[in-house]
């Protein structure tokens, strides 16, 4: 028993397994919005579909459930879908509210669909 544990060795697949893992958090961490000087909502992400800028007065309806929010715009007839933790949720709904632009809704819903 003693001589298989002198002859173990750590797996190089372990540590590829460990930088991905790595990658994947500091993806999952550039997600944000933010309102610009020219009172537009800004999202930031990896992916192309939710990247972009269009003005707040165009957003019609914010679904917010506990997993996220849900904006339908005219650039997103149908609806984007963001996952967000809650207290990152909840600050992005506050600002929202708060801004003197949107017109549109925001809809407390229990989960949310394309």
């Amino acid at each position: 028993m003693i001589f298989t544990l002198e002859k173990t060795y750590i797996y190089w697949v372990s540590f590829v397994v460990f930088g991905v893992f790595l990658l994947m958090v500091f993806i999952g961490t550039r997600r944000y919005f933010y309102f610009n000087e020219y009172n537009e909502l800004v999202s930031s992400g990896l992916s192309k579909n939710h990247r972009g800028k269009f003005p707040v007065e165009k957003l019609r309806k914010v679904y917010v459930s506990k997993a996220g929010i849900k904006l339908v715009s005219p650039k997103w007839e149908t609806g984007e879908i963001f996952h967000m933790r809650s207290w990152r949720k909840k600050a992005f709904i506050q600002a929202i509210e708060e801004h003197e632009k949107f017109q549109g809704k925001i809809e407390y819903v229990e989960e949310l669909y394309l």
